[in-house]
């Protein structure tokens, strides 16, 4: 079955809030946003970025480039993502039904 990316989640740092200056997805300039849930005794903060609009062949054709523009306290990626060096990630599709979740090495131009 094919899955269309509607929009990409990074769990970050909840001192990150505000972090996120400037963002890009193949190279189209783009805006998310930050949210913060309590779920038990854990706080999570996510940056979510929505209407990626994505379909399946155009991601298997380029790939997902997403380029972030960071400030502190979070001008690291490995400040910004938990996790150190990898940022823990979840891809949803349109319908919020498929919601493949992993680890990606981020890296620095």
């Amino acid at each position: 079955e094919a899955m269309d990316l509607s929009k990409l989640e990074l769990l970050v740092g909840g001192q990150c809030r505000g972090a996120v200056m400037a963002a890009s997805v193949n190279g189209n300039t783009t805006y998310g946003a930050f949210a913060t849930n309590t779920d038990g005794l854990d706080t999570v903060t996510t940056w979510k970025l929505p209407r990626l609009g994505l379909t399946q062949a155009q991601v298997a054709a380029r790939g997902l480039a997403l380029c972030l523009t960071l400030a502190p306290p979070c001008a690291a990626l490995s400040d910004f993502c938990l996790g150190g060096g990898a940022c823990r990630h979840a891809f949803l599709n349109s319908a919020e039904s498929c919601c493949p979740t992993g680890d990606s090495l981020f890296t620095s131009p």
